[in-house]
C-alpha cells in the first residue's frame, strides 16, 4: 500500500504529537556534600492556570517518595504579592534543601501548544540563600501528551539529582 502525501503527513504529525522527551545540562557545588532526606519543592510556570505545575510537582514527589526522600511541593502562582512567603513555607518544613523549577521560555507550535518548554532548576540551602546545584531543563514533545512529557522531565530531574550525588 502506498501513502499519500497527506497520508505521510498526518503519520509525522501523530508522531509529533505522541513523543516525549526531555535534556538535561546541570552544575553542581562540588563543596556541598550532602545526601537529602527532606526536600521542599517549588514548581513556577509563571502562570495562572496550574494544570502544568500539578503535573510536575505529583510526577516529582512520587519519584521522591520512591527514593526514600521526604518532600512537600508547593506551585508559585505569579499573582502572589509576597514572594517571601514561599521561602517562608519552605523554611517551616524543615528541609536539607529547597529545589526551585522554573519555567523560562519555550517554543509555541502554529497552533498554541508548548512543542519546547524551557525550565531552570535550582537546588538551595534551606534559606534559599545559596544555590547547591543549577540545571537548564528542556521539555519537548506534543501537547497531547504533556503528562507523559512532564513524567519523563521528572524522571530526568531525579537521575541527575542523583549522578550528582544528592540522592
Amino acid at each position: 500500500m502506498k501513502l499519500t502525501s497527506i497520508g505521510k503527513l498526518c503519520l509525522i504529525a501523530g508522531f509529533a504529537t505522541g513523543c516525549a522527551s526531555s535534556r538535561i545540562d546541570a552544575v553542581r557545588d562540588p563543596a556541598i556534600t550532602a545526601k537529602l532526606h527532606r526536600l521542599y519543592v517549588l514548581v513556577d510556570h509563571g502562570s495562572v492556570k496550574t494544570d502544568y505545575s500539578d503535573l510536575l510537582r505529583n510526577d516529582l514527589s512520587e519519584l521522591l517518595t520512591q527514593e526514600g526522600i521526604e518532600n512537600q511541593t508547593e506551585a508559585m502562582s505569579p499573582l502572589q504579592l509576597d514572594e517571601h512567603a514561599y521561602a517562608t513555607n519552605a523554611v517551616a518544613y524543615k528541609p536539607d534543601a529547597v529545589l526551585v523549577i522554573k519555567a523560562t521560555g519555550g517554543v509555541l507550535s502554529a497552533y498554541g501548544g508548548y512543542m519546547e518548554i524551557t525550565y531552570d532548576a535550582s537546588l538551595f540551602n534551606p534559606n534559599m540563600d545559596k544555590r547547591y546545584w543549577r540545571a537548564q531543563v528542556n521539555n519537548e514533545g506534543g501537547t497531547a501528551v504533556m503528562g507523559k512529557r512532564f513524567r519523563v522531565m521528572a524522571e530526568k530531574i531525579i537521575k541527575q539529582l542523583k549522578q550528582d550525588g544528592f540522592i
